[in-house]
This record gives C-alpha cells, sequence and structure tokens, in this order.
C-alpha cells in the first residue's frame, strides 16, 4: 500500500481551521456587543437618578466619540407579584434607554425590553456595539440592534464550535478511514490466491487413439488465453501449450502417438486425471 503522507494531512487541518478562523474574524468586524450591568436602584424605583445616573453617564463618556447601537433590558427582584415586576421592569428599561437617546444623538438605541423577575436583580443591562464601518441610516435597517448582535454572538460561537470539531474529529475519521482503507487493501491483495484456486476454467476433454484405444485426454483453457495440455515438451522443460483449442487438439492427439511422449502418457494414465479411458 503507498504510505500516506501525513506531513500534507496535517497541513491541510491546519490550513482549514485558518481558513474558518479567518472568515469568523471577518463576519464579526462589523459589530462586537458589549454588556454592562448597573445595580442601584430602590425597591419600585426606575428613575434614572444617583449611581445609575453615574453609571449611565460613564457610558456616555466612553461612547460619545463612536458610533454605536444600544439595547436596554431592566430587571425587577422577585418581591411582589409577577405583572408588577414585569411592568416595574419595563420602565427601568425605558427610562435607561431614553437617558441614553437624549445624550448620545448619533446613537442608534433601537429598543429595550424588561426581563421581568427572572433574573431577581433591581437593575438594567446595557448592550452595545461599536459599528467600525459606517452606519446606515436607521430608515433602512429593518433589523433590530438586539437581533443584530445576538445573531453576530450566535455566529462566532458556531463558526468556534465548527473549527474545534475539524481539529478534533477530522484526525479521528482520518485514523478510521485509512486502517480501513489498509485492511480492504490487505484483503485484495490475499483475495487472487483465493480465486486461483477456487477458479473454474473452461475445460474440455479431447478424444485420442493409441493403439485402437480410445482415450479422453483433459486441455484446459487458462488464464493467459492459451490451451494447456497434461503434457510438458519432449525435454520437460516447459508446459506444452497451443493459442486455440484445435492446435491444442491436434498436439494432444499426436503426443498420444508419439513413443516419445510414452513414459508421460503412462504415468498421466496411472493418475487418472488428465487422461481416462474412454
Amino acid at each position: 500500500m503507498k504510505k500516506y503522507d501525513w506531513k500534507k494531512f496535517w497541513l491541510s487541518v491546519l490550513a482549514v481551521t485558518v481558513v474558518l478562523f479567518v472568515f469568523f474574524d471577518i463576519a464579526v468586524t462589523v459589530a462586537k456587543a458589549e454588556e454592562i450591568v448597573i445595580d442601584g436602584y430602590q425597591t419600585g424605583e426606575y428613575a434614572v437618578k444617583g449611581e445609575v445616573k453615574e453609571r449611565l453617564d460613564g457610558i456616555i463618556n466612553q461612547l460619545s466619540d463612536k458610533q454605536v447601537v444600544i439595547t436596554v433590558a431592566g430587571s425587577a427582584d422577585t418581591v411582589g407579584k409577577s405583572m408588577i415586576n414585569d411592568e416595574l421592569a419595563a420602565k427601568r428599561a425605558e427610562h435607561a434607554r431614553a437617558y441614553l437617546a437624549g445624550k448620545l444623538p448619533t446613537a442608534n438605541v433601537k429598543a429595550s425590553w424588561s426581563e421581568g423577575d427572572s433574573a431577581n436583580a433591581r437593575q438594567v443591562k446595557v448592550v452595545y456595539s461599536i459599528i467600525t464601518l459606517p452606519m446606515p441610516a436607521p430608515a433602512v435597517q429593518p433589523v433590530t440592534v438586539a437581533t443584530t448582535s445576538y445573531f453576530m454572538e450566535v455566529a462566532r460561537l458556531l463558526l468556534i464550535s465548527l473549527a474545534m470539531a475539524c481539529i478534533i474529529l477530522v484526525p479521528i475519521f482520518a485514523w478510521v478511514y485509512f486502517k480501513r482503507r489498509k485492511r480492504n487493501q490487505e484483503t485484495a491483495e490475499a483475495k487472487p490466491e483465493t480465486e486461483k484456486v477456487e477458479a473454474d476454467p473452461e475445460t474440455k476433454w479431447v478424444e485420442a487413439d493409441n493403439e485402437n484405444v480410445t482415450y479422453l485426454v483433459r486441455v484446459v483453457k487458462m488464464g493467459d488465453g492459451n490451451w494447456h495440455t497434461p503434457f510438458a515438451s519432449i525435454d520437460k522443460t516447459k508446459p506444452l501449450f497451443r493459442a486455440d483449442f484445435q492446435s491444442a487438439k491436434k498436439a494432444v492427439r499426436g503426443c498420444v502417438k508419439d513413443l516419445r511422449y510414452a513414459e508421460q502418457f503412462k504415468r498421466l494414465l496411472i493418475a487418472g486425471v488428465e487422461i481416462k479411458n474412454k
């Protein structure tokens, strides 16, 4: 079996991995999402003031000279009814969103939503993405910022998972494939021996007379296409065969009558396999 070039194989795996990571970097060039959690709300409070205002002002100072898209999610604790908590969380998110939109007029503050009391925390989450390419006008951007940001994060995770799968699974599949290929080739190399034994070559019996007795002499068409007789040449150095059956039949009849082949004829007749009485 031809020896496989494992160096070339591993270089191919490395090349595929590099391509995947390059594609991943290109895919996430447009926006990279960051999340900031702001606590400091008192029970039932949703107005932007105190610690909440200071944290939002810090975000504004950080993003004032950048093109960004922003989403805000509000949360409440689990004290009280869930419906009231959901409304409170929504108010916290909307007030924070409005404050950011008023301070960052060039930012794309698209949406806010409520997480209710599922997080069991009095807080808001500000998710922003810095745009590295010119930001399209809001009127021609049908997809919300939250959808775009989370889509890019999901794409990031999928591409990383795919690259890791290539690194881990490709060698395993390659090992199984080449092991099976080697086993099949070894089986194929052993098969000709079996086929040579089990093959049923074309056989014909030729009638030949010797001293008024008719005998049947076996001739066989072998894989080389020639008709082989049971006789060897006079000097017994090579088998006696002919290219076609008629020539082989003529040669057999001549050998049966030829005294030079008497010894071979007698031995074959005694064996009873290649020559027999009719």
